[in-house]
């Protein structure tokens, strides 16, 4: 049985690593792969107030501390519904032979999806409290048209977690508090990619196997998933009547993500490349994919008796994320890394809270949100660009026990070039790609009821 080549080796291989990182695409509501859906009061001014606001649990996912400024027994219940939308432009794709790859734009690469949540908070102690978040804080979706220009790169993925939040704060005066969240998170990736066999033939076995590059084709499936473990903790400090300073660290989560691999070979060629290497068998694989450390500031101030105005930044250490490995049992498949190069990246929110009376309150904020990812190296697996929010919420205490919040905003995200090449680390045999992802946008509409007792 012959050998691939070393570098068309760790080629092929990493068209298993991209199937992975697939799951990794623009159907989300934060820079990278970042969910800001855990908090409808918050959706409501753009995530102004993630540090300083502290008027139901939901808030805890931000600032644990935060939970110190309630009282009593309380329960949150809520839901974000997200429309997104997202559109490959001017596309041109060639194999690493020079052949052009045909195929469709790809049509909308939007979702929808609907993200619950729920929060539970009571006293311990006057100074100590306990609260529980079951939420989603990282989570994509995707789906390219199959047969689009870059099939070799994504067709279809997901990934999501499920976060669970045990939260404890102590108060130890009227005007600081203190919290830390451990984070027990579940992670679950699956996706698949085409397989340019036409071209493996070609170049790893002379073309014994009768391949046409670009034309004779199979795909490949991946399931992974893990659970793994963070912490946050926060402070928030009244420093005068009216007058809030809050910050908090989320640590990063190393995840090592464990699944299968399965192939369909596509027809006599694939067959042939499989027979003659060894490679694109179904085999177990393992998948490095760490989430990055955040560590956000915010402050908020009381304008009279009606109007809070509220700002916070947040600073993203995507840094962490400078690619993705994968290993797999097969002895025939090295491990392989496909480069992400993704800088750190910064989160910026302004807002303000109007108290109409008693009963009604209205939100509104607006925010911008950086991209970690660079020019030369966005992909259609992870096709991320700048952002800008704008949003408007509503609470309605109902009762002294009972209160509903909604919220709606739209995410204008600007137009990412993709110019990757055949003759970067890992894109050999899945070829050159260029064009624009452009129209991206987010629409989503949030509800919630907190009820106390």
């Amino acid at each position: 049985m012959s050998s691939i080549p070393g570098r068309l080796q760790a080629s092929t291989v990493s068209l298993i690593v991209l199937g992975v990182a697939s799951c990794l695409t623009q159907a989300h509501a934060g820079s990278g792969f970042v969910l800001r859906s855990q908090s409808t009061t918050l959706l409501g001014s753009a995530e102004a107030g993630m540090m300083t606001e502290s008027g139901n649990a939901s808030l805890l996912v931000n600032n644990p501390a935060s939970l110190g400024w309630g009282n009593g027994r309380e329960v949150v219940f809520g839901g974000t519904p997200i429309f997104t939308a997202a559109h490959f432009r001017d596309g041109v794709a060639d194999t690493l032979l020079g052949t052009p790859i045909s195929g469709g734009d790809g049509g909308n690469n939007g979702t929808k999806a609907f993200l619950p949540n729920l929060y539970a908070a009571t006293e311990l102690a006057p100074e100590l409290r306990i609260g529980l978040g079951v939420t989603s804080l990282y989570g994509l979706s995707s789906t390219w048209q199959p047969g689009w220009l870059g099939r070799y790169y994504a067709i279809t993925s997901q990934l999501v977690t499920y976060d669970i939040l045990p939260t404890l704060s102590y108060r130890p005066n009227q005007s600081l508090s203190v919290g830390i969240a451990p984070i027990i998170q579940f992670a679950r990736a699956k996706s698949n990619t085409a397989i340019n066999f036409g071209t493996i033939d070609q170049v790893a076995l002379g073309g014994l196997g009768g391949g046409r590059p670009g034309l004779d084709e199979g795909s490949v499936s991946t399931r992974t998933s893990v659970w793994s473990a963070g912490v946050q903790v926060g402070a928030l400090f009244e420093a005068a009547p009216g007058t809030r300073i809050g910050a908090a660290y989320r640590s990063q989560i190393r995840r090592d993500l464990q699944g299968t691999a399965q192939y369909q070979t596509g027809g006599p060629v694939g067959d042939a490349v499989v027979a003659a290497t060894g490679a694109f068998m179904p085999s177990n694989i393992r998948l490095n994919l760490d989430m990055p450390a955040t560590v956000t500031t915010g402050v908020s101030q009381q304008v009279g008796d009606a109007v809070t105005l509220m700002a916070d930044l947040q600073w993203i250490g995507w840094r962490a994320l400078q690619g993705i490995t994968i290993t797999s049992e097969n002895p025939a498949q090295p491990p392989a890394t496909t480069v992400l190069d993704w800088h750190n990246s910064w989160f910026i929110a302004s807002g303000l809270r109007y108290r109409i009376d008693e009963e009604f309150s209205l939100r509104f904020g607006a925010a911008y949100d950086q991209t970690p990812t660079r020019a030369n190296t966005r992909t259609p697996l992870i096709p991320d660009a700048d952002s800008y929010w704008t949003a408007i919420g509503l609470e309605w205490h109902i009762s002294p026990t009972v209160s509903f919040e909604a919220a709606y905003g739209h995410i204008f995200v600007t137009t990412g070039d993709v110019r990757l090449s055949a003759s970067a680390p890992g894109s050999a045999l899945r070829g050159s790609l260029s064009g624009t992802i452009s129209g991206g946008s987010v629409d989503y509409l949030s509800m919630q009821i907190v009820s106390r007792f």
